[in-house]
């Protein structure tokens, strides 16, 4: 939610690998959204999701929604000037999403995006991995005018938290700042998100601080 209260009007979205359907189902939230486009290199994943999480994968019967089967770092390949906001919900670094990660992918989602667009990618864990971050802080800082850094609370990943790289291709736009609300009827049903609890995500301790402001 953050990467799309943070956009003036987010309407032609790419979510990147996410096969259990949860970000798809989150951006259906957002109405002003007409198109998602959703890339994932493993169609057994989103057949699992289906049958075994239901509920969680249920922005799949969403008509927005386009399911391409296939490598993220080819299919952007071809894309120009096509989406507002670009989300990357991928497996670690260290694996066959290692593409994904780096200078060269930035590059192309840069021009994949139109001038306001923003990406919001999957950050790692700043306890255990703050020198690959930083990486790849710096890896985008080389090529977006605005690159901000959040943390977020997910239980289930390890140490506890997951980190979110974002990138403005307006440097006069932060994900770090919501400028638009959800419907008050959505927030009722949100359990984690708020505007506040965006904001603060984006307030990092200091040992993670200092390093991603070198």
């Amino acid at each position: 939610h953050p990467v799309m209260c943070a956009h003036p009007n987010p309407e032609k979205v790419l979510v990147v690998g996410g096969g259990d359907g949860g970000v798809l189902r989150e951006v259906c939230r957002h109405p002003n959204v007409k198109e998602i486009d959703h890339c994932e290199i493993d169609e057994l994943v989103i057949e699992c999701a289906k049958k075994y999480l239901p509920d969680m994968a249920k922005g799949y019967d969403d008509p927005r929604v386009k399911v391409n089967l296939g490598d993220a770092f080819e299919y952007i390949k071809s894309k120009t000037n096509e989406y507002d906001v670009v989300i990357c919900d991928t497996s670690d670094p260290e694996g066959p999403a290692n593409s994904l990660f780096g200078e060269a992918f930035y590059k192309m989602v840069l021009t994949a995006l139109k001038p306001q667009g923003m990406l919001v990618a999957q950050g790692e864990n700043v306890f255990l991995h703050l020198p690959l971050i930083s990486d790849c802080v710096s890896s985008a800082r080389t090529l977006f005018p605005r690159v901000d850094f959040g943390v977020i609370q997910i239980p289930t990943y390890p140490a506890g938290s997951i980190g979110m790289l974002c990138c403005s291709k307006d440097g006069s736009l932060s994900v770090a700042s919501p400028v638009r609300e959800l419907p008050q009827e959505v927030l009722d049903q949100l359990q984690c998100y708020s505007p506040d609890m965006h904001r603060a995500a984006f307030t990092l301790p200091p040992f993670v601080k200092r390093v991603l402001d070198k």
